[in-house]
């Protein structure tokens, strides 16, 4: 008689903002019978006293520590799977404690943004149990995975082109979460928390994925980037990117986001390829036009993303997979691209009113947003133009960096921390 292999017994590192994603779909998993939910932590437990009763902590036996080495520490033996929905800045130091202590890791994304710090965690990876999964999500979603097979198999010819393009609105209650919102640098340590560093880093890590064109599970490099960025929220650090480029091998990439932006939030990720366009608006609308005049819309039930991501690591901590979705070691391709814009830009600029605009949503938070924003997206989308070359007014050029340039790179941010530092700024909020 064949038995199905025990539960795997999770750790959740953190009870509020995003961990609460991990805490819903580690529910939903455990309620199927694949995993179990031992342990969490935070460093103000009682303060979120109605979630864990909400998740049913007692009734399922959940311990929680205020301390994540607590939790390793006191678990140590009785526990296969930590997850770590915790900031930017603490990933590396819990990283490495876990693997030091023989339990497997699901880290949220990005792994880290500085690239001394990506490389310190690939030296720790080494000693690794179990490989590392990263919490790009998006490479649970089926229908993304089955397009970028058709891509490889050579049905639309090479890849000649990949965008993305996406305006996600962000309030000053956004810039309020915690203290590193926004942030270049905190305590000497590089945060580089923006809009492609934090909640749009999915984007640039898929623009890597499609460009891999010669291999399913393939993550292609950037090899040469110019860039400009942009900053219209009081922070240190930046809200809007443009950016264009060349992946290894000659795939040209463009990139522009912002979070100075108003309305509702959109995105397109576009594959130019040989014999035909690919558009990905989200896992729901997918469209396929060829050259020949064929048209195609996929639109297939969402799956939850985060849960079947979470699900494809319990499958491989448990046995039934080879690896879980994407790996430590698969999202160089996306540090070295973030590190680039950087490199390139070498500054980044203020958008002072009357160029920045401020309004209210309906929650009553403050908005801001940089004039005619869309537009610029759209000349970079479509003509390949930076704003400078568009001649906004409120443009100003940025640079190009090559690969070789990354060993400059902390000097460049500290650069453009030291400059905001001096900088006369407004206060929206």
């Amino acid at each position: 008689m064949k038995h199905s292999p025990p539960p795997v017994r999770v750790a959740i590192i953190g009870l509020g903002g995003f961990a609460q994603i991990h805490h819903r779909a580690i529910l939903a998993l455990e309620r199927e019978g694949i995993c179990r939910l031992v342990a969490a932590c935070d460093p103000q437990p009682d303060a979120f006293a109605d979630v864990q009763a909400q998740l049913e902590f007692e009734a399922r036996g959940v311990t929680v520590y205020d301390h994540y080495l607590k939790v390793l520490d006191t678990r140590t033996g009785a526990l296969d799977l930590v997850t770590l929905p915790v900031p930017i800045p603490l990933h590396a130091e819990m990283h490495r404690a876990c693997v030091e202590r023989g339990i497997a890791v699901y880290l949220e994304k990005p792994p880290s943004l500085d690239p001394a710090e990506f490389d310190a965690m690939l030296d720790t990876e080494r000693q690794a149990r179990r490989a590392t999964a990263i919490g790009f999500h998006m490479m649970a979603d089926p229908t993304r995975l089955a397009v970028k097979e058709r891509i490889v198999r050579g049905e639309f010819g090479r890849v000649r082109r990949v965008t993305f393009v996406g305006l996600w609105p962000r309030s000053s209650a956004y810039y309020r979460r915690n203290n590193w919102a926004g942030r270049l640098i905190m305590d000497k340590h590089l945060v580089l928390d923006s809009c492609v560093g934090n909640a749009m880093a999915h984007y640039l890590n898929n623009l890597c994925h499609w460009a891999g064109d010669d291999a399913a599970r393939s993550w292609r490099a950037v090899q040469s980037v110019e860039a400009e960025l942009y900053r219209a929220h009081p922070i240190e650090g930046l809200d809007t990117v443009f950016a264009r480029g060349y992946f290894a091998g000659g795939i040209e990439l463009r990139l522009a986001a912002t979070h100075a932006c108003a309305g509702k939030a959109w995105q397109r990720e576009m594959i130019e390829c040989e014999r035909g366009v690919i558009e990905y608006v989200s896992p729901q609308e997918i469209h396929v036009r060829l050259a020949d005049g064929t048209e195609e819309h996929l639109a297939p039930a969402a799956p939850d993303l985060w849960k079947e991501s979470l699900r494809s690591d319990i499958d491989f901590v448990a046995g039934r997979i080879d690896a879980p979705r994407q790996q430590l070691a698969e999202s160089a391709a996306f540090v070295g691209f973030h590190t680039l814009l950087y490199a390139a830009a070498h500054r980044i600029q203020t958008v002072f009113p009357p160029y920045a605009t401020v309004s209210r949503n309906p929650k009553g938070e403050v908005l801001v947003t940089i004039e005619h924003i869309e537009e610029a997206i759209g000349a970079l989308r479509d003509g390949g133009q930076l704003p400078s070359e568009a001649r906004f007014p409120w443009a100003a050029a940025g640079g190009a960096a090559v690969a070789a340039d990354l060993a400059r790179f902390r000097e460049v941010v500290e650069a453009m921390a030291a400059a905001r530092a001096a900088e006369r700024g407004f206060r929206a909020y």
